[in-house]
């Protein structure tokens, strides 16, 4: 792990780290149904396919809300991560990264619920007016939970605005059953698509929406719904939308 301005101790994740540790492979092959929640899943999934779509750097703020991809992260076996509690600077860390990366190759950035999210907007309007590929993963309260009055709560869908060439609000994975696993990995195939591979790159914001547990802990969740049709997924080491 990396730090950067006002980082922290890898050894403050270590415990929920440890827990998680091991359950994934570079192919997520059978230990994907071992984990512990649909969630966790979720978020495993999201990291294995910027894995194979060559997103290997990420930029971390800690936070409760973003615990799953943030694990998810930190667990992956080709993964490189830098953490950092202050959002705004975080987010030009990885704009510089993704401005020098000579194979054109953004870093994602993983932050927490509410003003969290705000703090990346000067980053997100520099790459958006430079046209250097960003991937954003915001964290999210589900639906139910918006307009509540919940602590750390905004309005965080498309909060970029133009400035991201896409944006999407990611629906919880048991929305309102357990949502297949290729629904994440088409979604960010997509994503990806729209930061690196059109004519103007720029920044994609992907807003998930995170159901608790938050953390490794074990609920019951339908592995097999979750793991229909990704049989060629699992046994390859490509992208999902090029099987």
């Amino acid at each position: 792990l990396s730090c950067i301005v006002g980082c922290l101790p890898a050894s403050v994740a270590a415990v929920q780290v440890r827990q998680f540790e091991g359950l994934l492979s570079p192919l997520l092959a059978p230990p994907l149904r071992c984990l512990p929640n649909a969630v966790m899943a979720w978020a495993a999934l999201a990291v294995e396919e910027l894995a194979r779509l060559g997103v290997n750097t990420f930029a971390v703020a800690p936070g409760s809300r973003s615990s799953p991809l943030a694990l998810a992260a930190a667990s992956h076996p080709r993964s490189q991560l830098t953490i950092a509690i202050d959002e705004r600077s975080l987010g030009f860390w990885a704009l510089g990264f993704s401005r020098g990366n000579p194979n054109g190759l953004p870093a994602a950035v993983i932050c927490s619920s509410g003003t969290a999210v705000a703090n990346l907007l000067p980053a997100v309007v520099e790459a958006s007016q430079s046209n250097v590929p960003l991937l954003l993963l915001t964290a999210d309260r589900p639906y139910e939970l918006r307009d509540t009055g919940a602590n750390q709560t905004i309005d965080q869908v498309k909060i970029f605005g133009a400035y991201t060439r896409w944006a999407s609000d990611v629906s919880p994975p048991s929305d309102p059953q357990q949502l297949p696993g290729r629904v994440i990995l088409t979604t960010l195939d997509t994503a990806f698509r729209h930061a690196v591979g059109s004519s103007r790159p720029g920044p994609v914001h992907l807003n998930f929406q995170f159901r608790e547990p938050l953390a490794p802990s074990a609920a019951p969740w339908d592995s097999a719904r979750f793991l229909q049709g990704l049989e060629g997924w699992q046994g390859s080491a490509e992208p999902y939308t090029t099987q």
